[in-house]
């Protein structure tokens, strides 16, 4: 017996890498095998087997887990693995008992749980030829639509919410590809385009919506692009790997995706096909700038946000958590250009 079993061993092994019909050797053996000691052995090597292939896979789908996801038909697989495996633990109690009693006297016994064992050999076999059927284990993660921020209320400032509900309004303008929003520092541009990212308007109407942070800050220009596609493929949960191909995994991710893209703090024109950034159908770029002038080409609507009305900034002295949203710099300048004191 064992030198069959080797021989089901051999095969199987040769089946991972060969066609599906290798698997009937062992189908065959399990048909033809009387006796139940034959019948248990043969049907704990398959469940052996199939659990080892499980494990790997699992060791696999756990390795690229960053970047990608385990597909349905694997899931179901799984869980179809995971079901014969406790239905086959199930038989070492009974099996037990019955090689303990007389031969004879449980014959019927006997029989009754070797069918019941061959009948589950034939599922494991048809779970292991299941596998082989798979297209991939691995399907690439989908990122969230929107990663929230959170950002400070601004329903009482109609100096932000203005500028807000005109670039909703452009949202749904097919010819409106580029917005660009400038004003001084401090006038609450990042702040409209934190409640732009969270709002459900945006949810609704984007796939994705990227958010960037494009300056080096102080009065320095942009970030690289190196910088920025980096940026842009974390947040597609893409694998770089060479700066030849950066562009490339952008444009590809993004092709066939209605994308909001928000960039914050422009200090410098950008060139987006560089970048890899594609112009899909319905897709928007919205950038802040505190230069009126940068990325002409990209943009076909300006807004430009003014400065706090004295009643908006003494809100903001009234409820000072405002200026932790804002930040202390821009807090400072409100107030600045708002004639008051802090």
């Amino acid at each position: 017996m064992a030198a069959e079993v080797a021989a089901a061993a051999s095969v199987l092994g040769a089946a991972s890498q060969a066609k599906t019909s290798f698997y009937d050797p062992l189908r065959q053996k399990i048909s033809n095998s009387k006796r139940l000691e034959e019948v248990h052995e043969v049907l704990k090597y398959a469940i052996d087997t199939l659990v080892s292939i499980r494990d790997e896979l699992e060791i696999e789908v756990q390795n690229h887990k960053a970047t990608k996801r385990p597909s349905k038909p694997y899931i179901t697989w799984v869980g179809k693995v995971q079901k014969i495996e406790d239905e086959v633990e199930g038989f070492e109690t009974p099996y037990g008992i019955q090689i303990k009693k007389s031969k004879y006297r449980s014959f019927w016994s006997r029989s009754k749980l070797s069918d019941k064992m061959k009948e589950k050999a034939s599922v494991i076999i048809h779970l292991l030829e299941e596998e082989r059927q798979f297209r991939s284990i691995l399907v690439d993660r989908e990122p969230e639509r929107v990663v929230t921020i959170t950002p400070p209320d601004i329903k009482d400032f109609p100096t932000l919410q203005r500028p807000l509900v005109q670039i909703l309004l452009w949202l749904n303008e097919d010819g409106v590809k580029g917005i660009r929003v400038h004003g001084a520092l401090g006038t609450g541009k990042t702040t409209i385009m934190q409640n732009l990212n969270d709002h459900s308007q945006v949810c609704e109407t984007f796939e994705i919506v990227i958010w960037l942070k494009v300056s080096t800050g102080g009065n320095k220009g942009n970030i690289s692009t190196q910088e920025l596609q980096q940026a842009i493929a974390k947040r597609l949960i893409r694998d770089i790997n060479g700066v030849d191909e950066v562009a490339k995994t952008i444009r590809d991710s993004l092709k066939d995706k209605k994308y909001m893209l928000l960039l914050d703090d422009v200090r410098q024109d950008l060139n987006m096909d560089e970048i890899g950034i594609p112009e899909t159908q319905g897709s928007k770029i919205v950038l802040t700038t505190t230069t009126g002038h940068v990325c002409n080409s990209m943009v076909e609507m300006v807004i430009k946000v003014g400065k706090f009305s004295a009643d908006e900034a003494e809100i903001v002295s009234i409820f000072p958590e405002l200026s932790n949203s804002w930040g202390q710099p821009a807090y400072q300048e409100i107030f600045a250009q708002s004639g008051l004191s802090i």
